[in-house]
């Protein structure tokens, strides 16, 4: 068992949140706050790898490396990649 030392303030939180019946326990509410960080962190490293790709295009662009494409072409392009 791992025990975890809380703020006074964070503590009340907890103790509403159980009050409110949102959480069945402690354990229930930490779990739960560790999966929405866990998938926080998870969309923050995707927006990073996407920023990365938008990036290196641009300098694609800059660089005069572009091809024309439509927007339909564009939006199948990611449609697939996101169905991935």
């Amino acid at each position: 068992m791992t025990t975890v030392a809380l703020s006074p303030d964070m503590e009340q939180y907890v103790a509403s949140q159980l009050a409110s019946g949102a959480f069945r326990s402690r354990e229930e509410l930490l779990t739960e706050a560790l999966r929405t960080l866990r998938h926080r962190d998870e969309q923050a490293q995707k927006r990073s790898a996407l920023l990365a790709d938008l990036e290196s295009g641009t300098r694609s662009l800059d660089a005069g490396k572009g091809v024309a494409t439509s927007a339909a072409e564009i939006l199948a392009a990611v449609r697939s990649s996101s169905s991935r």
